[in-house]
């Protein structure tokens, strides 16, 4: 995961408030794809703690710094499809 203060979905747009809708609707797909995956790759207890820190906010991207601070793998996960979204629009752009 980034340690800095840059968006890799919002530096792809402009300040435009149609193209900060669109950065902010690929960010949550890139993070339910996440999400998914890592439902899918963990263990019982992973999914468990992911479900505890999801249930305490009202929206996935609230528990964001949560999952990353406490779950490696989800944060390990989040890189890559942040990345594979990278890529994919590297190569449209």
């Amino acid at each position: 995961m980034q340690d800095d203060t840059t968006n890799p979905i919002t530096d792809l747009v402009d300040d435009s408030d149609e193209e900060l809708d669109f950065a902010q609707e690929a960010g949550m797909v890139i993070l339910e794809s996440a999400i998914t995956r890592f439902v899918l790759e963990a263990d019982d207890e992973e999914v468990q703690a992911l479900e505890t820190i999801l249930s305490a906010h009202d929206i996935a991207t609230d528990a964001l710094p949560k999952l990353v601070e406490n779950i490696p793998r989800f944060a390990d996960i989040l890189s890559e499809e942040m990345e594979g979204f990278q890529k994919q629009a590297d190569e449209i752009v």
